[in-house]
């Protein structure tokens, strides 16, 4: 694979994740379209006529001074506002001939947080010579200057990337704009998947080994260890009082963590912080559930480097897509089972071959509040 087509893989790869995210902070299916427009252009042709355009400028945490920058038309940005605020149709067309106003600035700046998120953990996934250094986002700018006034972008030459949505029955435009040599170090590598060319939206875990679930409901573990032949992977779950620090190392070959939300004893992103603190954990992929996904715990959750995020209750279905990147019926070899089939079948009575044993109880720690 030659580096550019690399690159335009891992664009992407990008795309589709952040479809697949979009999708759970509007509340609607997002589809994206895989024919991405991909240009390398310089700083001082990026003029945009005198159609209204948002600008986000999302400055890199590191020294390397590689700014990251979205551009979307207002209308478009109007677009995905109106999706995750719910108006009416005629009150998106009104709002998209008005300047922004705070409220949709503030809905549309939720979907630029996301796909900055999305875009540090999907970059994770590929062999690259660089780390992306993460990015602190600047506040939306509505640019409204005529044709002859350029973008304000730092100079040099840029990767741009059209990324085209469709978003109920409207298409919702973004473009991203990379620095050329930052585009190389951070996504120029090879993806991680025997097929680089297929979508990879999926985002998911190279890990092989069983699939821990911590919830502290018994009837939701019960129900994820019956899962186990549809996901063709060996599961287990455990109650959170028995999940701790002294629990990590046994964990280590894991392929993967599932985290309710509240686990009772402590928050579900106190439990992942406490997995990152591990040497021998800080790599296995974590997703968080809860019954209530709300846009704020979505970004909480994918701000920290989350896998994604699941609803509850649990489906083997979204599991298998969502967090370990297969079809039920198709990875597994079996085919779907039925609701009735489900219901005929019991719990393990411990923990499958190799799965660790309970550990002692981590003392508690505070819970997250509900939203932050």
């Amino acid at each position: 694979m030659t580096e550019r087509s690399a690159i335009i893989d891992s664009f992407r790869a990008y795309g589709n994740k952040l479809a697949e995210e979009l999708g759970g902070l509007v509340g609607s299916p997002v589809r994206f379209d895989e024919a991405i427009r991909y240009a390398v252009v310089e700083a001082e042709s990026l003029s945009r006529g005198s159609d209204p355009i948002v600008y986000t400028s999302c400055t890199p945490k590191d020294d390397s001074g590689r700014s990251l920058y979205y551009l979307c038309s207002r209308e478009h940005a109007v677009e995905w506002a109106g999706c995750l605020r719910d108006l009416p149709p005629e009150q998106i067309e009104a709002k998209a001939k008005e300047p922004l106003d705070p409220e949709i600035a503030d809905a549309y700046g939720e979907v630029m947080d996301l796909a900055v998120a999305v875009f540090e953990r999907v970059s994770q996934g590929f062999e690259k010579s660089a780390d992306v250094p993460g990015f602190a986002r600047e506040e939306l700018t509505e640019i409204l200057s005529p044709a002859e006034n350029a973008i304000p972008v730092q100079a040099g030459s840029y990767q741009q990337v059209c990324f085209e949505f469709g978003v109920a029955d409207k298409v919702a435009v973004i473009e991203m704009y990379l620095p050329v040599a930052a585009a190389e170090d951070w996504l120029g590598g090879t993806i991680r998947s025997d097929e680089p060319s297929q979508p990879v939206g999926k985002d998911a875990p190279t890990r092989s080994g069983p699939i821990l679930l911590v919830d502290p409901s018994e009837e939701d573990r019960k129900a994820f260890e019956a899962m186990q032949g549809d996901l063709g992977r060996r599961v287990w779950a455990v109650d959170p009082s028995d999940f701790g620090r002294a629990m990590l190392d046994e964990i280590a070959d894991a392929g993967g963590v599932i985290l309710a939300w509240n686990l009772g004893v402590c928050g579900g992103m106190d439990a992942f912080d406490l997995l990152r603190s591990c040497e021998s954990t800080d790599q296995i992929p974590v997703a968080l559930a809860s019954d209530n996904p709300t846009r704020s715990r979505v970004l909480r959750a994918m701000r920290k480097g989350a896998q994604t995020f699941l609803k509850k209750p649990y489906l083997a279905s979204e599991i298998a897509e969502r967090f370990l990147g297969t079809e039920i019926g198709i990875e597994t070899g079996s085919a779907p089972r039925s609701e009735e089939d489900r219901a005929g079948d019991s719990a393990p009575s411990s923990a499958p071959e190799g799965a660790p044993e309970a550990a002692e109880t981590e003392a508690a720690a505070p819970e997250s509040p509900p939203d932050a």
